[in-house]
């Protein structure tokens, strides 16, 4: 008879999840009701990829199956049953309504089914906000995990434009730091390539006694008014190369 402590085990943990789940390891031995029931778990993973208006993440999603000897009809505590419940890890960013997050662990919910502007941090066990200094290391971690150009513009368009806003400043940020890490001297080839990017800075400009001053007008100008998909080309062509090696 069923009791408020004890449920009948989850149909999905008596069969194998679908086709798109395949066994990870060896099943593990486990006993329950006092070593009075002893059966085997299986472990199954199947891989995500999500890119969607302010979700960028791949992951995995991993079920668990009892395999061989769990006979029908059996009834466990609750807790048992939830440690063998469904999980999910992922890594990448996510537009929360309050900011960035950077997602590197388990969550506690399936994040392909996010609808568009949810608040994704209930997702993650509180997921921390990344503040604006640290966003574009963010940024160029989670394109390295396989994500194009094209996917980040559509992450940007996360609602009401404070995510393409927040990119802007963050990209801002990391251009402007990683110059200012960069010996004067080597700058000059830095501005020649702004000069090839930035509208209305000149090569002469890169090269004269206000080149500090006028780059910086430039840059904040371009940068304030850039697509997601430029914010990456300005990244890559004024913080990559030799800007890069003298940064570290």
């Amino acid at each position: 008879m069923k009791s408020p402590n004890f449920i009948p085990i989850d149909a999905e943990l008596l069969a194998k999840p679908g086709k798109l789940f395949t066994p990870v390891g060896t099943p593990v031995e486990r006993r329950f009701l006092e070593a009075r029931f002893v059966t085997h778990v299986q472990a199954y993973a199947k891989p995500f990829k999500v890119c969607a208006p302010g979700l960028l993440l791949v992951g995995e999603e991993r079920r668990q199956a009892f395999v061989g000897g769990m006979p029908t009809g059996v009834l466990l505590p609750p807790h048992l049953l939830s440690e063998l419940g469904p999980g999910w890890s992922a890594r990448g960013l996510a537009w929360d309504s309050d900011g960035l997050c950077k997602v590197d662990g388990g969550l506690s919910a399936d994040p392909t089914t996010l609808p568009d502007g949810s608040r994704v941090r209930g997702y993650g066990w509180q997921l921390p906000l990344t503040p604006v200094e640290e966003a574009w290391a963010a940024v160029k971690w989670t394109l390295s995990l396989g994500f194009s150009a094209e996917d980040f513009a559509l992450f940007a368009t996360a609602p009401r434009g404070a995510c393409l806003a927040f990119l802007r400043e963050a990209a801002h940020h990391f251009i402007v730091k990683t110059l200012l890490m960069v010996h004067p001297r080597e700058r000059l080839e830095v501005f020649r390539k702004a000069a090839g990017i930035l509208r209305g800075f000149s090569k002469a400009d890169a090269a004269g006694p206000y080149s500090d001053q006028l780059f910086a007008e430039r840059l904040l100008e371009a940068v304030t008014a850039a697509k997601a998909a430029e914010l990456l080309t300005f990244t890559a062509t004024l913080t990559e190369g030799g800007a890069a090696s003298e940064a570290g």
